[in-house]
C-alpha cells in the first residue's frame, strides 16, 4: 500500500515510486480487464437470455417441501408458512393504463 511520506522522511525517488505504484496497479486492472472480457462474452451469447438452471428457476409450490433450505431450520419453516398463508402478490400494471 502506497505511503505518504512523514515530515522527517526524505521524499521517494519517481524512479522507485512509479514503477512500485505500476505493479500495485497491475492487479486490480488485471481483474477488472477479464471482468469485462466475461460480461462481453455473455452479452454476445444468445442463447443467453434463453438460460435457466436451478439457481435462476422460479421456486414452485411444491419445491418449498421437498428442497433441503426450506426445511434446514425451523425458522425457514415458519417462513415457508408465512409466504403461504400472506395473498398473492396483485399484478403489475401500466401507469395510465
Amino acid at each position: 500500500m502506497l505511503q505518504l511520506p512523514r515530515a522527517c522522511q526524505r521524499q521517494e525517488s519517481p524512479f522507485v515510486f512509479y514503477p512500485r505504484y505500476g505493479r500495485e496497479m497491475r492487479a486490480p486492472l488485471a481483474l477488472a480487464w477479464r471482468y469485462d472480457r466475461i460480461r462481453r462474452r455473455v452479452e454476445a451469447d444468445p442463447a443467453a437470455s434463453t438460460y435457466r438452471d436451478q439457481a435462476l428457476t422460479p421456486v414452485s409450490d411444491d419445491e418449498t417441501g421437498t428442497l433441503e433450505i426450506f426445511n434446514a431450520t425451523d425458522s425457514a419453516k415458519a417462513a415457508v408458512e408465512k409466504a403461504r398463508r400472506q395473498k398473492p402478490p396483485r399484478p403489475l400494471r401500466a401507469i395510465g393504463a
